[in-house]
């Protein structure tokens, strides 16, 4: 596995054993099955001070009329 970080052009390799990646792909299935069901609440933390949809989100309103 390979991550590619655009902002320097660095890479970073790892591998996963047969059991990680099986697991990451139920991961992964699961959260499309929630997506197509319309299920994907939003998880406020600390990843939402760099998002371009807090303006839309609706957990950044939630936390808005709560002050």
């Amino acid at each position: 596995m390979v991550f590619h970080y655009l902002q320097d052009n660095q890479r970073q390799e790892t591998t996963r054993d047969a059991r990680q990646l099986d697991e990451a792909l139920r991961v992964v299935q699961e959260t499309a099955a929630d997506i197509r069901a319309g299920e994907f609440a939003a998880k406020p933390g600390y990843v939402c001070r760099n998002c371009a949809y807090e303006p839309i989100c609706p957990a950044h309103e939630e936390a808005l009329s709560a002050t």
